[in-house]
């Protein structure tokens, strides 16, 4: 019986989630982070959507690029849509860079520039919108399954 106890110690689990996960962040300055990246794509966002000079750049960078998502603003309140302007953003990151390091070149008033440098995005900040993208991919595409668009959710 002793060996039996014993050989079955040797095949514990032993769980170290708190030594490979951080527990120690502050999850409200994570917060406070996500709705600061947040703010700035939906004004990248606006930005583009307001200006002419800016959409036609945009548009026509893309275009050379082929890449097809348009940077559209979210409502706040549905976050697939959230997440499908944090996909927009990262795959016009070419574009989006080409803009912040030109933007001085087009014919833009003084404010915009300023605007333009208030949500230029850091390498930082790129790396966590992609984190973020990763984490709502499985819930978008669930969502997107469930939402009865391809099959009957009407009770039978």
């Amino acid at each position: 019986d002793q060996d039996d106890d014993e050989s079955g110690d040797q095949h514990a689990i032993v769980d170290n989630w708190s030594n490979d996960v951080e527990t120690d962040l502050n999850p409200i300055e994570e917060l406070i982070l996500i709705m600061n990246l947040l703010k700035k794509c939906r004004t990248i966002a606006t930005i583009v959507k307001k200006s002419s000079v800016i959409a036609a750049f945009v548009r026509k960078e893309q275009l050379l690029l082929k890449t097809k998502k348009m940077i559209r603003i979210d409502c706040k309140t549905r976050w697939n849509s959230t997440f499908l302007l944090i996909e927009a953003t990262i795959e016009c990151k070419q574009v989006l860079m080409k803009l912040f390091s030109e933007k001085r070149s087009f014919n833009l008033r003084s404010e915009q520039v300023n605007r333009l440098i208030t949500v230029e995005l850091n390498n930082d900040e790129w790396d966590f919108l992609s984190s973020l993208r990763f984490v709502l991919n499985p819930f978008y595409h669930a969502t997107k399954l469930m939402s009865g668009k391809n099959y009957p959710s009407i009770g039978l």
